[in-house]
């Protein structure tokens, strides 16, 4: 028999850490929720449980319900809150692309996709490296520098696939003839690690190939012709295809 949970309405009240503490769970079938006045921190306290929580709307005007993890026996407030306050200060791609309309180049989607999740901290869990944004932008720059200019609308899978394995294929031709091969940056690749031994990594086409999926997934882009439906924002993307 499946118990059905009844939700109190939601209270306002500026949380105080040892108020909390002494607040006694929820009866079985039934959860509390709380909100703090001074943020857009919440809590839920359930049979057993008491777990933080944001409910509203970020930045973009997407409806956002994610729980914050926290160390019941150790956390901030203060620490929470701003957890919270980032999470609605993300912005979400999808929409914010649908408003640009008009053209939209790959740039333009690496701008809006780590714009919308920004720079990863201990206030911000969800956000992405510096480094990883410039190393976007590299690779884009090196392999696919005609593309640049491109509406994203103009890629097709046929384009993809080709560069892709016209990449693969000229870094496998400079492997078996001793040719150097180098990454975005420049630099060569090393082909042994530190024991002599193969070393293991992706190759820059698959670099290329998951980069471009993540700009272009989940049809990201409206009525655009590349989309990988194996990958979705925020996500990784598969590279089994």
């Amino acid at each position: 028999m499946t118990v059905k949970k009844t939700k109190e309405s939601v209270l306002e009240i500026v949380f105080k850490k040892k108020e909390i503490e002494k607040m006694p769970f929820a009866d079985t079938g039934t959860e509390k929720l709380l909100k703090d006045a001074d943020s857009p921190l919440r809590l839920r306290i359930g049979t057993g449980v008491k777990r933080f929580y944001v409910n509203g709307r970020n930045a973009s005007g997407k409806l956002i319900k994610r729980n914050i993890e926290h160390d019941p026996s150790a956390y901030d407030l203060d620490d929470l809150r701003a957890k919270a306050r980032a999470i609605l200060d993300e912005k979400d791609a999808e929409i914010e692309l649908a408003k640009v309309g008009g053209k939209i180049t790959l740039m333009d989607a690496v701008e809006l996709r780590f714009s919308a999740f920004g720079i990863k901290s201990p206030d911000n869990e969800h956000g992405r490296k510096v480094a990883t944004r410039l190393h976007y932008e590299q690779v884009l720059r090196r392999y696919a520098d005609d593309w640049l200019d491109l509406d994203m609308r103009q890629i097709n899978e046929q384009m993809f696939e080709t560069r892709y394995k016209a990449l693969k294929e000229s870094f496998r031709i400079k492997r078996s003839k001793g040719v150097p091969v180098l990454d975005a940056a420049g630099k060569e690749i090393p082909q042994l690690d530190e024991n002599g031994e193969p070393k293991k990594q992706k190759t820059t086409a698959r670099i290329l190939r998951t980069y471009i999926s993540a700009l272009c997934s989940g049809q990201l882009i409206p009525d655009t012709t590349l989309s990988f439906s194996s990958a979705r924002a925020g996500a990784n993307p598969s590279l089994n295809w």
